[in-house]
């Protein structure tokens, strides 16, 4: 092999050049195809037939407009039905954007900014490192959280609601190797939480 030739990085977003998606930007489009990709994997393994799919997100620079919001819809049609082996009832995708004034959107959307807040709070608390590298442990929360953030965990690690809360860590601690760590809360009432790695590829 000649050195002086290095291989072509291939771009996601390449295979839509000329189509009607022509418009976005090509990291616009390579952000809303990764994101797309992710969801229906996500969907393939978590939902079931005939399930309802309600998405409410930001109106981020993959849904900036009503345009690029159709776009995304059809985009992830089209992903989503090649990932799944069953049917959906209904796939709805709501930005903030389409808010009914009440600002109910915004609210139901910042749920998620809240709880990656927490998680972010209770993983850099000085063991972070440890507990992901662990394959189980059990580890106490510390006193210093802030009580907001103690509130929320509490919420997140209820499991005895009917929507389940689920918390995978994809990282990369070997070239080449990806590391799925799944995370197990229980309540601030029991003071700790466990961990458990539930697949390595």
């Amino acid at each position: 092999m000649n050195p002086s030739i290095r291989p072509k990085s291939y771009s996601i977003s390449d295979g839509l050049r000329g189509s009607r998606h022509n418009g976005w930007k090509p990291a616009s489009i390579e952000r809303a195809l990764r994101v797309i990709h992710f969801a229906s994997l996500l969907l393939r393994g978590l939902s079931s037939p005939g399930q309802d799919l309600w998405w409410l997100t930001d109106q981020d620079e993959i849904v900036a407009n009503e345009s690029r919001h159709r776009s995304f819809v059809s985009l992830m049609a089209i992903v989503a039905s090649n990932y799944l082996p069953h049917e959906l009832r209904h796939m709805r995708i709501a930005t903030t954007g389409s808010d009914t004034g009440r600002r109910d959107v915004e609210d139901f959307v910042s749920i998620a900014d809240f709880a990656a807040g927490a998680l972010q709070e209770v993983l850099t608390a000085g063991y972070g490192q440890r507990v992901i590298e662990a394959r189980s442990l059990f580890i106490p929360v510390r006193q210093g959280l802030g009580l907001k953030t103690r509130r929320i965990m509490d919420w997140f690690a209820d499991n005895t609601q009917p929507l389940r809360r689920l918390m995978v860590i994809i990282d990369e601690p070997v070239a080449g190797a990806p590391r799925f760590t799944r995370l197990h809360f229980h309540g601030s009432g029991d003071d700790w939480f466990s961990l458990t790695r539930v697949h390595e590829a």
